[in-house]
């Protein structure tokens, strides 16, 4: 005897059944790492909202390039797991953007991500020794904003499976389903991160 869906699997199949067909997408999370560790993805998930908020608060910017880049590093996760499921991910982040660049990211996203990589390597292992200043890891943590929002759109909009039906859903820890305008929409205009 099978369990009857839940009220979140049936308010799930009534948005992807009755949104305009090719709007919803599910991304599969096999290999992101979070499926064994699951309850702590979604309690750190929600946190790092917080954390954030607490680094710009503090103008603590080396914090808040570090907690932004786990953000995109997770998408571009994300993005490789569904768009090449067969290559064995790089953990490296400046490995992995290279790989989702050969998996059509495209260049102008691959070169900010790059350039982004490298600041942030320069802020953690330079400041002190003076290869930066402040100033320049304030401006570079400052626009990680938008290059986040901007990556994330692209993956949600470039990657994952079209669903349309409770047929096409299949349970798979740490997977997403969504509406993809209406969340590129709310990541633009009200991104926490």
């Amino acid at each position: 005897m099978s369990e009857s869906p839940s009220e979140m699997d049936l308010e799930l199949y009534r948005l992807v059944e009755n949104s305009p067909r090719g709007s919803c997408r599910m991304f599969t999370a096999d290999k992101s790492g979070v499926q064994d560790y699951i309850q702590q993805h979604f309690k750190n998930h929600d946190d790092i909202k917080n954390k954030i908020r607490n680094a710009i608060n503090s103008n603590c910017f080396i914090e808040l390039i570090s907690l932004r880049l786990q953000i995109i590093d997770y998408w571009l996760r994300i993005f490789l797991e569904n768009i090449t499921p067969e290559i064995k991910r790089d953990r490296e982040f400046g490995r992995l953007i290279k790989q989702a660049k050969n998996a059509g990211l495209p260049q102008q996203i691959y070169k900010k991500l790059e350039d982004f990589n490298n600041t942030r390597i320069a802020a953690i292992h330079g400041f002190a020794i003076g290869t930066t200043s402040y100033e320049q890891i304030q401006r570079a943590a400052e626009s990680s904003k938008s290059l986040l929002i901007e990556t994330i759109t692209y993956i949600a909009n470039n990657s994952g499976e079209i669903v349309y039906s409770r047929d096409h859903l299949h349970a798979n820890p740490g997977a997403m389903v969504m509406e993809v305008a209406g969340f590129c929409r709310n990541l633009a205009e009200n991104c926490e991160y």
